[in-house]
């Protein structure tokens, strides 16, 4: 995309292989709620299921949505360490490190994160991180960190493994890339996304160099 200046990255599922830690967690809080359902069907759910419609399934409440994300953050910190990232993004970033500013969002504990990246030599091909936590308001957040860095929302693309990514840039008006590697499906994704989404990180790659 020689026409962008600017790239955001999501953390979970687009640069850290990080599902199985949350198809666990979602396992673990399920059973202590009396849902049956076995990691293997929890999995089939994440990938081929928006957020909202879980949700709505199983009739959360917004109080307990709320819980599960702050038990989600402080459970993360405890795993962090053991969580890879997906083969050859440290080499994609680096490539694109010469071509555009890249920016990172994660809902994520920060020390941990910026750990990860220290760990694989990642941490200075970013300008700029966001530590900020929501389920809904994304499109909130990445509309500050425009803001805040004055940038065009026709040079930004952002990239990102859910829908809940591509829905939250349509809202504010910026491209999004879905990558079907990390937590939803490329069926699910391509219901809403119907002009950038990858399996790989090669096709990634292809379409941002």
């Amino acid at each position: 995309m020689k026409f962008k200046t600017t790239i955001i990255f999501d953390f979970d599922g687009t640069i850290a292989d990080s599902l199985d830690f949350f198809v666990e967690f979602i396992y673990n809080e399920a059973n202590k709620l009396g849902y049956e359902l076995t990691q293997k069907e929890i999995k089939y759910m994440i990938r081929n299921e928006s957020l909202k419609d879980i949700i709505k399934k199983y009739k959360l409440s917004k109080i307990h949505v709320m819980y599960l994300v702050y038990k989600l953050r402080h459970d993360f910190k405890k795993v962090l360490e053991k969580v890879e990232i997906f083969e050859g993004i440290d080499v994609l970033l680096k490539d694109l490190d010469s071509k555009y500013d890249i920016y990172l969002l994660s809902s994520n504990d920060k020390k941990h994160i910026l750990n990860i990246l220290v760990k694989y030599s990642m941490n200075d091909y970013f300008k700029q991180s966001y530590f900020k936590s929501s389920l809904f308001g994304k499109h909130l957040i990445l509309k500050r960190i425009l803001n805040k860095n004055n940038l065009e929302k026709n040079n930004v693309i952002y990239v990102g493994d859910e829908l809940r990514d591509f829905e939250s840039c349509e809202k504010i008006g910026i491209d999004c890339i879905n990558v079907s590697y990390g937590f939803n499906s490329k069926k699910l994704l391509e219901t809403k996304n119907k002009k950038y989404v990858v399996n790989s990180i090669d096709e990634l790659k292809k379409l941002l160099l």
